[in-house]
């Protein structure tokens, strides 16, 4: 029986959930086991007690973790399964589908990955439906606790254990999680646990880079098995062949163990890097060179990225023999990760929010999304969504589980900021307020008559800035939500879907009608110091090189723009549905 495939299409983009690829290593930059909070433990007590588990039983949870690990030909052949999945008769999709749940939860991680990551639209929808009938409970969360429980024992078998698993990781989440223990446990008493060693000739990138890694950060602040843990890694990194594993190892050495020879090498390979990469090259390259860094721009050709590497080249060979590498604190400001959020444009019903890799593949998708608006990560690792068409404001897992819903009392809110404190500015409207942790309403700013709200943000003095519109208006609170006069009046009104972000030194940038501007709230002109001209921008972030990251609705494409407005990067969406935000994170 042959059934046309496409017919399943429809049901992708209502199912929502999260997947884990190859690992990527994006923010490997000493890595520590954080102390949980008082709900992450008691979190981690439900998971661990959901599947049998106790903490204080390392036995177990080692058990556990083995139960879920597939041996190098296991996970050749569930992925072969995987790929019938996609065969042209209907039998042979079913076969596979039943052939997959036999393998239990070991399979999880494949079909995860299968799921949100597969080419092939009928693969993804039968890797979920399979993945749905064999997790009946959160095998993520299980698994970041049983990694959190054996950072804190002293089995010999942990270490071997994890990394074991670490391929199948459900999510990105986890993969930080056991990262973390591995590394806590990587040195124990003065040696190198043997796993780990092992690990850096294993078959698998995966394992190679994260044993690698793991060892680099566990000797910092032992001179002496720094020198060994950097000596053992350079051996195996010079017969690595995986091009994201030389990348992540190399990286670690130059912004962890500050190797001379590995800045070189990461200099030398920039025109080779993906765009994720890049920024993240770039993010360490300006820290370490401060005010005498190049004046170069990463373009998008191979030519003006070689012309990069020899402006960065022709510096680093003079600065190496001076540079003080103490007096570096690498404060990382990207993951080489980009988040994007669509709406469909039929009626601007369901969307999605998903996370692009360092390679710029997808590595999680949640769909389902009703008329999304905006988000923003929060630091327990889930994610703030504002749905305009529920009028709501959800927090949710990657999984796309709903944990808490909030429906502002003023209607249909266009904008949010969740601040350091925990309060959430909220912004409908006629109204903008700010909650705090329980959600209970703190200050308010109300314009009934105008109906013109169309953003808040806090700066970094204090104030609270709102964006309105008709005409476009920079309006600033102060701590007690008091109107303070001679507002900043912008020279053109704001997108329908704006965004602005508030820059150092009481500067601005606000997604106009036709472009991104930049203003100066200090200022009495109402001309903007910097813009360029973009078909209906929904989004902006600045990073700190100068660069600005926009969504041009218009063409449907996220774009990196340089302060001369030459764009080095383009990503554009192709499945038919809106681009709104983009972040790089």
């Amino acid at each position: 029986m042959l059934v046309p495939r496409f017919m399943l299409l429809a049901l992708l983009f209502t199912w929502a959930t999260v997947s884990q690829a190859q690992p990527i290593f994006a923010k490997r930059v000493l890595v520590k086991a954080k102390e949980p909070t008082a709900d992450q433990v008691a979190l981690d007590a439900k998971a661990l007690e959901s599947a049998n588990l106790s903490a204080d039983k390392p036995d177990t949870l080692i058990a556990y973790l083995k139960q879920r690990t597939l041996s190098d030909s296991d996970l050749q052949k569930i992925q072969n399964v995987i790929k019938s999945m996609g065969d042209e008769q209907f039998d042979e999709r079913v076969k596979a589908s039943l052939s997959a749940e036999k393998f239990g939860p070991a399979a999880i991680g494949p079909l995860r990955t299968a799921a949100q990551g597969d080419a092939d639209p009928e693969v993804a929808f039968r890797a979920g439906e399979t993945l749905k009938r064999i997790e009946k409970v959160s095998h993520a969360a299980i698994a970041s606790a049983v990694a959190r429980a054996l950072s804190k024992t002293k089995s010999p078998d942990a270490v071997a254990a994890m990394l074991g698993f670490f391929p199948m990781a459900d999510t990105t989440g986890v993969e930080d999680d056991l990262h973390a223990a591995i590394a806590a446990l990587a040195i124990r008493d003065g040696v190198i646990d043997p796993a780990i060693l092992a690990a850096l000739e294993d078959k698998l990138p995966a394992r190679r880079a994260t044993a690698a890694i793991a060892l680099l950060e566990a000797s910092v602040g032992n001179p002496q098995l720094s020198a060994e843990a950097a000596k053992k890694v350079k051996v195996a990194l010079a017969k690595e062949t995986d091009g994201e594993t030389k990348f992540s190892v190399g990286f670690t050495l130059a912004t962890v163990t500050r190797d001379v020879d590995a800045v070189s090498e990461l200099i030398s390979s920039i025109p080779d890097l993906s765009r994720g990469r890049i920024w993240q090259a770039e993010d360490f390259l300006i820290q370490l060179a401060g005010k005498n860094a190049p004046k170069t721009k990463m373009g998008p050709l191979k030519p003006d990225l070689e012309k990069a590497r020899d402006s960065w080249r022709k510096w680093w060979d003079g600065a190496k023999e001076t540079t003080d590498f103490s007096k570096l604190d690498f404060k990382p400001t990207t993951t080489g990760r980009i988040a994007l959020m669509t709406m469909d444009p039929s009626g601007w019903g369901n969307g999605w929010l998903a996370e692009l890799g360092p390679d710029m593949r997808r590595r999680w998708r949640m769909a389902g999304i009703n008329a999304p608006a905006d988000f923003q990560f929060l630091p327990n690792g889930r994610v703030l969504i504002l749905e305009q068409n529920y009028s709501r404001i959800t927090e949710r897992t990657l999984n796309g589980a709903i944990v808490f819903t909030f429906n502002p009392p003023p209607g249909q809110p266009v904008g949010m900021q969740r601040l350091p404190n925990g309060n959430t500015l909220v912004a409908c409207r006629q109204m903008a307020i700010e909650y705090n942790e329980k959600w209970e309403e703190k200050n308010k700013y109300a314009r009934p008559n105008n109906n013109d709200i169309l953003a808040v943000a806090r700066s970094e003095n204090g104030q609270t800035i709102v964006l309105t519109t008709n005409p476009g208006k920079l309006i600033r609170l102060d701590e007690k939500w008091k109107e303070l006069p001679n507002p900043v009046n912008l020279a053109t009104n704001p997108f329908y879907q704006p965004r602005m972000e508030l820059l150092p030194n009481d500067r601005v940038l606000v997604t106009e009608q036709n472009r991104i501007a930049e203003y100066d709230m200090k200022s009495d002109k109402k001309e903007p110091v910097w813009f360029v001209n973009v078909n209906s921008p929904t989004s902006v972030q600045r990073f700190s090189n100068g660069n600005t990251l926009i969504v041009d609705a218009g063409s449907n494409s996220v774009k990196e723009y340089t302060p001369e407005k030459e764009v080095v990067w383009t990503y554009t969406i192709t499945d038919g549905m809106r681009l709104v935000r983009a972040e790089r994170r």
